[in-house]
């Protein structure tokens, strides 16, 4: 009997990884369609779902391959690069929030062009950016792909990421 859970625990692990994939691949599919929409807009069909996704397992596969990283590397540097990208979005929204527009929103205007907040704010941009690049001398990046990034100031702290 205990030989069979290895096999029942491998056949779990195998259904959820493809339910996982399965939604990541329609998550994907479902950001590329309404990115191009925001630009031009479409009407996709089904053609048109299943092109993107069958285009997308080619471009996740030629990046995995080209990858000289193991597979848990590859995540850790995934992770922190969006960490880098986070830290400094959540960083600009929270003082939006809290003292430029005093915790009070026009949740309708994120959705009109015309808007208190137009398509673009360029001072949330340009701070943003700021931040972004406030980050890079105290940056560590994982060896991925036969690359890596020390920051100055990181590496005068022993390579330890205070980013």
């Amino acid at each position: 009997m205990a030989s069979l859970l290895g096999d029942i625990a491998a056949a779990l692990s195998a259904a959820a990884l493809t339910a996982t994939m399965g939604m990541n691949a329609y998550d994907a599919m479902l950001t590329v369609l309404t990115t191009a929409d925001s630009v031009r807009p479409i009407k996709p069909r089904q053609g048109a779902r299943i092109g993107t996704v069958l285009v997308l397992a080619v471009l996740w596969y030629a990046i995995a391959k080209s990858l000289s990283s193991g597979s848990v590397d590859t995540v850790f540097a995934s992770l922190t690069l969006m960490l880098y990208v986070l830290v400094p979005w959540t960083a600009t929204n929270l003082v939006d929030f809290s003292f430029v527009r005093k915790g009070h929103y026009a949740i309708a205007d994120f959705f009109t062009l015309d808007g208190i907040y137009g398509a673009w704010g360029r001072r949330g941009l340009i701070v943003f950016a700021a931040g972004l690049l406030s980050e890079v001398p105290f940056m560590v990046l994982p060896k991925i792909g036969g690359w890596s990034y020390v920051g100055p100031l990181a590496d005068k702290f022993g390579g330890v990421d205070i980013a």
